[in-house]
């Protein structure tokens, strides 16, 4: 199960780069609140869109 999820907002095929946001859970419900406030893992669940973009290189 991934541990982190991002949103690929673009690809830079010369050297492969990616430029991404970072997503985190959106809890909707007191049980999954819960769940994510006990710092477990979120799978498939509503995301928020992190603040902030990062480059991401697979040859760094």
């Amino acid at each position: 199960m991934p541990r982190f999820y991002a949103l690929v907002k673009k690809v830079y095929t010369s050297r492969f780069k990616l430029k991404i946001t970072w997503l985190e859970p959106n809890p909707n419900d007191q049980g999954k609140i819960a769940w994510y406030n006990k710092e477990l893992p979120v799978a498939c669940d509503a995301l928020q869109k992190r603040q902030g973009q990062k480059l991401f290189s697979g040859t760094s």
